[in-house]
């Protein structure tokens, strides 16, 4: 007896947008309700969350005066490649590529505004970006995307970015994964970003530490992530001794106190430096306070009052 296919369940995709929140009821076109059906086919998701997917992303790419103009440049390149030679597109092929470009530079010629363009210092005193290390910077970024990554639907402006990337990163393909920047792939960048992502986290909870101190459940966490960390994130990082919970930002104060008394009895000091000596002793912690506790006398050539 021949056995019964198991039907395929399609699934919601929670991990793209969270929970199923408002219900929505409307029509759409036969053509618009086929086309949503055969790529909820294909990504193996319900209907439902193939609608979802494709109008988070149109919230995420806004209709913008940039965005219409490289759409326009797009159309022009891709009519170039139709007209091109078999299979051969501007990404494989130099002469394409070489007419892309044009369709490119004839779009930012046409729109180019008039006057001159400031000197690369007055660039930097407006805090203009190097046109150059801004796209580069944009795809490190989309290029290391993991598309399975959840979006965060809790913070709106994190959410809006991931869906950017996410959209991006399935648009572009293996490309990413075959073109090198700063001498790595897609693929290789992803690998190391991965490696040193217990980085940040790491640099928040000493920086924490730092500042406010750290609980004993972040103190933990914080040596468990040391201690797996790769040896090249604990070579760049070399905190002071974790056993220790913080904080650390006055002890700084001593080197401090220290060097304005050895000014005071060499050569004794002004008025305004003697006030910071002495608010700089009140302020400081208390382990610092014993430290110079018999040291915080009279200024040099200072009589004492009866």
């Amino acid at each position: 007896m021949a056995k019964r296919r198991r039907k395929r369940t399609r699934k919601w995709a929670p991990r793209w947008e969270g929970a199923r929140g408002e219900r929505l009821n409307f029509r759409a076109p036969a053509r618009i309700h086929d086309l949503l059906d055969h790529a909820a086919q294909r990504t193996g998701w319900t209907i439902s969350a193939e609608i979802v997917h494709r109008l988070s992303q149109s919230f995420a790419l806004p209709a913008t005066p940039t965005h219409a103009v490289m759409a326009l440049v797009g159309y022009a390149i891709d009519e170039i490649t139709k007209s091109g030679r078999g299979k051969k597109t501007w990404l494989t092929d130099p002469t394409l590529f070489q007419e892309a470009r044009r369709a490119a530079e004839a779009a930012f010629d046409l729109l180019a505004p008039p006057g001159e363009a400031v000197t690369a210092a007055s660039r930097r005193d407006l805090d203009i970006p190097p046109g150059q290390a801004a796209f580069l910077v944009w795809w490190d970024e989309v290029r290391r995307y993991d598309p399975k990554t959840p979006i965060d639907a809790t913070k709106p402006q994190r959410a809006a970015h991931q869906r950017r990337l996410r959209w991006l990163r399935e648009a572009l393909g293996s490309l990413p994964d075959r073109i090198k920047l700063w001498e790595q792939t897609g693929r290789e960048a992803g690998r190391h970003f991965k490696t040193m992502a217990p980085l940040k986290e790491i640099t928040d909870l000493l920086v924490e530490r730092d500042k406010k101190g750290l609980s004993s459940q972040k103190l933990k966490n914080l040596q468990d992530l040391f201690s797996r960390a790769p040896e090249e994130v604990k070579q760049m990082l070399n905190p002071k001794d974790l056993s220790l919970p913080g904080p650390f930002h006055k002890m700084g104060l001593d080197k401090q106190i220290a060097d304005l008394l050895v000014e005071r009895d060499k050569k004794g000091l002004t008025p305004q430096r003697l006030k910071l000596l002495r608010d700089l002793y009140n302020q400081a912690p208390a382990d610092v306070k014993q430290l110079f506790a018999g040291k915080m006398g009279l200024n040099k050539g200072e009589e004492p009052t009866s």
